[in-house]
């Protein structure tokens, strides 16, 4: 069954958004919550769409939904473009979120306020983000900008969003050092919106810490990155032992594999 975000925290108070990019990562994901027995949102990034088609992303995860008896959000992750948010309204979507974090404030609330008109004609959930962070698949390392009191109050006010994603010392990709999470400021943006809060880029954070940010305000966190590598770990570890005669049928069930037990330790939290 496939339900919205808001449906979701109805459910169960905190959720985990994971990235998925093809069968196999679906399946995995799938697979891991229906034995965590975790409600879960399966995110599909706007910039994923290169690689799988948006109409196929989402008829892939409406006929998983038939396999699975369990709830998930099908969300629209890192969304720039609103075109995009329509076609994945339109495609059957529940969840979008519409990323205008490079923006300035004033046009990023304009274009989120249309976001949230648009998607609750069609009762869609809507994630806005406040706060740049770097780029979605981490390949540049920018000065993470953190989000204020001010601005998130400001922003929620006028755009009258679901949930909203802060940068309070995370990023996205690989951390090149421990990340420093401002427990204080997801507390203090918390008390001020009262709305969900979201943490992107939590691949590489400690699981304590993500607990820890759970209890002060964080209802939502997002895993990407962590999943891509551990995939990738178990398609090397299969070429490895099988050299020239590896299959990639098989070298991907390491992978899923691998996916399912890394989605069962952030279930955990």
């Amino acid at each position: 069954m496939i339900i919205n975000l808001n449906e979701a925290f109805l459910k169960q108070q905190n959720l985990v958004a994971f990235n998925f990019f093809n069968v196999e990562t679906l399946a995995a994901i799938l697979d891991a919550a229906k034995v965590e027995n975790k409600v879960i949102i399966l995110s599909f990034g706007e910039s994923y769409i290169s690689h799988t088609p948006l109409q196929v992303a989402a008829v892939m995860a409406k006929e998983y939904s038939k396999l699975y008896d369990i709830p998930f959000v099908l969300h629209l992750d890192h969304a720039t473009k609103v075109d995009t948010i329509k076609q994945a309204i339109d495609l059957g979507f529940t969840s979008v979120m519409y990323d205008g974090s490079r923006l300035p404030l004033v046009e990023n609330i304009k274009n989120t306020a249309e976001v949230v008109k648009l998607a609750k004609e069609r009762n869609v959930t809507v994630e806005g983000e406040l706060g740049y962070l770097n780029k979605e698949d981490g390949s540049d390392q920018v000065e993470v900008v953190c989000t204020t009191v001010e601005d998130s109050v400001q922003y929620v006010n006028q755009t009258k969003v679901d949930a909203l994603a802060i940068a309070v010392g995370n990023a996205h990709g690989l951390y090149k050092r421990e990340p420093q999470i401002q427990i204080s400021r997801i507390s203090e943006i918390s008390a001020a919106v009262n709305l969900p809060l979201v943490l992107h880029g939590s691949s590489g954070i400690p699981l304590s810490i993500l607990a820890d940010a759970y209890k002060h305000g964080i209802r939502k966190i997002n895993v990407n990155t962590e999943l891509a590598i551990t995939g990738c770990r178990g398609i090397h570890k299969y070429i490895l032992e099988h050299g020239a005669d590896s299959r990639l049928e098989n070298a991907l069930s390491e992978a899923k594999a691998n996916i399912q037990a890394s989605t069962r330790q952030f279930l955990k939290i």
